[in-house]
């Protein structure tokens, strides 16, 4: 539903909060949704496509890579994700 919001023209973020102290100084990530004609059974497996700043600058990629570290989005579609996502219509009159 998240990459058919941003196809759609909404703004929609992905969000996961670390739980963990002891893994990365326990930083949480965000990215942005952006629009992508990718496949349903791929996103199933490696989530939307996403841009982001962090350590690692992307202009596109996905949240699996993105997210990078198996906690946040496993490839394995059985186990659950700890990734929320949040979105917002954005409004196209000139008012």
């Amino acid at each position: 539903e998240a990459q058919q919001l941003s196809n759609k023209g909404w703004f929609v973020l992905v969000a996961w909060k670390n739980t963990d102290s002891k893994f990365q100084g326990g930083h949480g990530h965000i990215a942005w949704v952006r629009p992508s004609s990718k496949d349903v059974s791929q996103i199933l497996v490696r989530g939307p496509d996403v841009s982001q700043a962090g350590y690692t600058n992307y202009k596109k990629t996905d949240v699996a890579t993105g997210f990078g570290n198996g906690r946040a989005w496993t490839t394995d579609v059985k186990v659950a994700r700890q990734v929320r996502f949040f979105a917002v219509k954005l409004s196209t009159s000139k008012s």
